[in-house]
């Protein structure tokens, strides 16, 4: 009797061991944009200060699909995405609009993005 009872503890504790499977690189930061209400901290713009210019700015990720609340001009109400990570991790907005990926975290995310367009008459 004593030993099924150690067999059996050996059993709970190995299952308990069991190791969760790793995802790979572009799943885990698909869950962390999509897991998340992003809010704008701050944004530059050719290192000036514009968070003003975006107040209350939300990105919303779905799987294929984001919104956006106070992002324009930059950002459009809503919109396609893919996560692109061959080269670097990048955001393809919309078929063509790349935005580099330079951090992500489950609580932060920190993008970069060439924009022609212009902010109160600046770039």
């Amino acid at each position: 009797m004593r030993k099924s009872i150690v067999i059996a503890v050996s059993f709970l504790i190995c299952l308990s061991c069991k190791k969760e499977p790793v995802l790979p690189r572009d799943q885990v930061i698909t869950n962390m944009l999509v897991n998340n209400l992003w809010t704008i901290q701050n944004v530059d713009v050719d290192n000036v200060d514009k968070t003003s210019d975006f107040s209350g700015m939300t990105l919303d990720f779905d799987p294929t699909t984001y919104v956006t609340t106070n992002g324009a001009p930059v950002w459009p109400v809503s919109g396609t995405w893919i996560l692109d990570i061959t080269q670097s991790e990048t955001i393809v907005r919309d078929a063509d609009f790349l935005i580099t990926i330079n951090e992500i975290s489950d609580s932060k995310l920190v993008l970069a993005l060439e924009w022609d367009g212009t902010l109160d008459g600046g770039r």
